[in-house]
């Protein structure tokens, strides 16, 4: 079982209060997939050098478009695949887009160190993978099943709360 990977399953993920952990087969390919928030500069003498800078302000100043995703995600309005499609047909310069893999690319990289440097990490999602992998496509549905239900509970609370007035991203449908 192939698990891919987008330039924002890292971000979905981790705005459902889920983990994304995926085996990297190549250690080597995924530091080209690390960012900082410092000057890259800052790591010239380190073994590890970050690929990039991460544009903390990009997702701050972006915040509510960022709230909007996840409400469409939330209400299901929107598949994952759907809206990672649409969001590459704007342009890079697109507040909302830049944002998105911004993020992304933040939360991929602590994910990335966690995993590199931790074996343990490593064991557990190489034993989770094979699992899956043994399992095939049928008998992954009861889990998938409880899956759903916890992400339904959990968005229903997450829903209520961006509906609030108070929250400043209320909608109206």
């Amino acid at each position: 079982m192939q698990v891919s990977i987008n330039k924002a399953n890292f971000a979905i993920f981790d705005w459902f209060k889920a983990a994304f952990a995926p085996r990297f087969t190549d250690a080597n390919a995924q530091l080209k997939e690390l960012y900082c928030v410092d000057d890259p500069d800052l790591y010239a003498k380190h073994l590890v050098k970050p690929a990039g800078r991460i544009d903390l302000q990009a997702i701050e100043v972006e915040k509510e478009g960022i709230d909007q995703i996840v409400a469409t995600l939330a209400l299901k309005d929107m598949t994952q695949a759907a809206l990672i499609r649409k969001i590459c047909t704007y342009s890079t310069s697109n507040p909302t887009r830049r944002a998105v893999f911004e993020y992304d690319k933040l939360i991929r990289s602590i994910y990335t160190l966690r995993y590199l440097r931790d074996p343990q990490l490593q064991r557990n999602v190489h034993r989770s993978q094979n699992r899956l992998e043994s399992y095939g496509n049928p008998p992954v549905k009861p889990l998938a099943r409880e899956v759903e239900i916890s992400r339904r509970e959990f968005l229903h609370e997450e829903v209520q709360v961006f509906r609030q007035p108070d929250h400043g991203c209320a909608q109206t449908r």
